[in-house]
């Protein structure tokens, strides 16, 4: 919108025709004013498909923010689950571990009393070994699955580093 505003005045004096004085009736005086309004009725649209714009876009970052939120909750439940999963199969591979071990001790005593031989002694450590190494590829599981926990609830700090090394015993 444009606003122009002038002003002018004029005097004029007429001199007499014929060689004869002007009379002051003959003086004029003209003030000029104009004034110019400049307003577009009509901008094409623009404005408001701008706003339209703002407005759309401003909705669809309010429904990605939430469609966010939702998946991270979504994620978080699932890793718990997951979590408590892994928990049961580390405690179910150290409740292996302890069968194994009696049975390989069970099967040293059956060696040394001559009713097994040294293969059957040798199956028993295998199989010990094999559930050792099952309950500490589900103890790294577990804490794998807990770090996952911990960034998605945004609590992945130092101190749980710290609490990691613990428990991996890189003290």
């Amino acid at each position: 919108m444009n606003l122009h505003i002038t002003a002018g005045r004029d005097a004029t004096r007429f001199d007499g025709r014929d060689g004869l004085p002007a009379r002051p009736d003959d003086e004029t005086d003209n003030v000029r004013v104009a004034l110019q309004l400049s307003m577009p009725l009509f901008a094409g649209g623009s404005n408001i498909s701008q706003y339209r714009e703002a407005a759309y876009q401003l909705g669809g970052a309010k429904e990605e923010s939430r469609a966010s939120a939702i998946e991270n909750r979504r994620n978080i439940e699932v890793s718990y689950q997951n979590l408590i999963s892994l928990k049961e199969a580390t405690n179910a591979s150290l409740l292996s571990v302890a069968v194994q071990e009696e049975t390989l001790a069970a099967t040293q005593r059956s060696f040394e009393a001559g009713l097994r031989d040294t293969v059957d002694v040798l199956r028993a450590q295998r199989a010990l070994f094999d559930a050792r190494q099952a309950y500490e590829e589900a103890r790294l599981d577990y804490i794998a699955e807990l770090a996952v926990l911990h960034e998605q609830a945004g609590r992945l700090d130092r101190a749980f580093i710290v609490s990691v090394n613990h428990l991996l015993g890189d003290d």
